[in-house]
C-alpha cells in the first residue's frame, strides 16, 4: 500500500491491543509514523501482565527507534510537516 501513494506522503498506521507493538514497529521501518497511547493499548506486554501507562509506551517505542537509528521528530517538526499551524497566546 505505501508504494501506492503519491510521492511525498505523510502516512503513519496503528494498532489496537496486542498489535500496537507490531504495527509501530512496522510503520518505523518502513518510514512512517505511529500512533502510540493507552487509549489503543492499556497492556505493556503480551502476556498482558504490565499494565501500560502512555510514557511506558513512549519509553518503548524511543528505545526501538534508538536501535533502529531512526529520529524521531520533535513535535514543531510534526507540525512544520504536517504544516499545521501553531497558536501563540
Amino acid at each position: 500500500m505505501i508504494i501506492e501513494l503519491p510521492d511525498n506522503s505523510i502516512w503513519s498506521v496503528g494498532g489496537v491491543g496486542d498489535s500496537q507493538l507490531k504495527m509501530n514497529i512496522i510503520g518505523m521501518a518502513n518510514g512512517g509514523g505511529i500512533r502510540v497511547g493507552i487509549e489503543d493499548n492499556i497492556w505493556l506486554t503480551p502476556k498482558r501482565d504490565k499494565l501500560a501507562t502512555n510514557m511506558d509506551l513512549l519509553k518503548r517505542v524511543y528505545t526501538i527507534a534508538q536501535v533502529l537509528e531512526i529520529e524521531i521528530a520533535r513535535p514543531e517538526e510534526a507540525r512544520e510537516m504536517l504544516q499545521l499551524n501553531t497558536i501563540r497566546f
